[in-house]
């Protein structure tokens, strides 16, 4: 099966969402597996009588989905699934449709530049660069784990942290890290949740830039060198641009770039 992008041309015909639907069931399904799949698309009852003309793109998009579901497809691609869809209905129909998936036994190929999807959706997640295959690898250790220097600058936020190997540690600006291959020339991957919110830390940094993001803040802090690193901190903690920011480092996965 193919979950195109553009699936316009689906809905010419006008029919309501149940009877749109039941074009596409198989043998031994009844109204109600189709009320089903309607029901787990997050359509109500009274939605179900609709015209398919009056949905929007991202309604379409969740009746392609149940499509592909009732036609019980053995291999899938899908393109882009949840471009045209707002945060609230995605989160919850990504872990809809992988469950679905899961269930049905059905091989999906995803295209998508959205990580959030990928690493909701996947097993498996593989990044592309200049059509070379960077890394094939489960979406946490993808995240985790990053083989290649492009890989660990694409998928997620962070910075490169200089650092010099010396004596079993890796002397950095933010204090030493122990590792028995420290050697040489290196630069350390530091993702936002390497580091820990604490005002009681004596590694203390100037807040240059701040996101809120619900749940959290994401702060840009700026070293006494300029080196601008990433750090969250839960949301009820409301520092502001010009104050100074305590953390400690918490890099339980160490991910170390030598340098040439």
């Amino acid at each position: 099966g193919y979950f195109a992008q553009d699936h316009e041309y689906d809905f010419e015909q006008g029919e309501s969402l149940f009877d749109w639907m039941t074009r596409f069931t198989q043998e031994g399904d009844d109204d109600q597996a189709v009320r089903s799949m309607l029901g787990r698309l997050l359509f109500s009852g009274e939605d179900t009588k609709k015209s398919v003309k009056v949905l929007s793109g991202g309604e379409k998009g969740r009746m392609l989905y149940g499509r592909l579901m009732l036609q019980r497809t053995n291999v899938l691609l899908m393109d882009e699934p949840f471009s045209n869809l707002d945060a609230r209905l995605r989160t919850g129909l990504v872990g809809e449709l992988r469950g679905l998936l899961k269930k049905l036994g059905i091989t999906t190929l995803i295209v998508t530049h959205d990580q959030h999807d990928a690493f909701g959706l996947a097993d498996q997640l593989g990044y592309m660069n200049d059509g070379r295959l960077e890394q094939w690898d489960t979406p946490y250790d993808v995240y985790h784990r990053p083989r290649t220097r492009a890989v660990a600058n694409f998928i997620g936020d962070g910075v490169m942290l200089p650092a010099i190997g010396k004596d079993g540690h890796w002397h950095t600006e933010l204090g030493n890290i122990e590792d028995p291959a420290a050697d040489g020339s290196a630069e350390l991957l530091l993702r936002p949740d390497d580091l820990l919110h604490d005002d009681d830390s004596p590694t203390q940094a100037r807040i240059v830039g701040r996101v809120f993001r619900g749940a959290d803040f994401l702060y840009t802090v700026q070293l006494p060198s300029g080196l601008r690193v990433l750090a969250l901190a839960p949301s009820h903690h409301d520092h502001h641009v010009g104050e100074t920011l305590g953390f400690r480092l918490a890099n339980d996965h160490l991910v170390v770039f030598r340098r040439d």
